[in-house]
């Protein structure tokens, strides 16, 4: 009589894990991204700037002086310093204490030791002209100027 086959058992191969993307802009915020989508969801959702804090009395902090006048078309928040991503500033080594509280920074924003400089996903380091600035936030993008 003749034998029957056994069942050979096939090797599969382990799925690749699923990522689950955080959905809190202060989870993801001075990480690195778990993936594309999260990043643009981060991108889309979280990258509002933050109003300066509110004072003692529930007053929200109002700058002594209106800001200059902004140029056209250099993307900046508005700001009392009047930074801006137009060329022909000077490059900014020594930003103001609530600096953070106009621009989102990385979280090792104050261990900086270079100029402002925006990554490329929208945050704000001070390692600019460093080798290694913006490296876990997609990189350089441009530099901030003061006038």
């Amino acid at each position: 009589t003749p034998v029957p086959p056994t069942a050979t058992a096939v090797p599969t191969t382990p799925a690749e894990p699923r990522v689950t993307n955080r959905r809190d802009c202060n989870a993801i915020r001075g990480s690195d991204y778990l993936s594309a989508d999260e990043r643009q969801w981060f991108l889309d959702n979280c990258m509002v700037v933050q109003q300066p804090p509110p004072t003692s009395n529930g007053q929200q902090l109002k700058p002594t002086q209106p800001p200059p006048p902004q140029p056209q078309g250099c993307g900046a928040a508005q700001n009392p310093w009047g930074y801006d991503f137009c060329p022909g500033g000077v490059y900014i080594y020594s930003p103001p204490a609530n600096f953070c509280s106009y621009f989102y920074c990385i979280a090792s924003f104050w261990d900086g030791v270079g100029y402002v400089m925006q990554c490329s996903d929208g945050m704000f380091s001070k390692s600019g002209g460093r080798q290694g600035s913006c490296s876990h936030h997609g990189g350089n993008s441009r530099p901030l100027y003061r006038y």
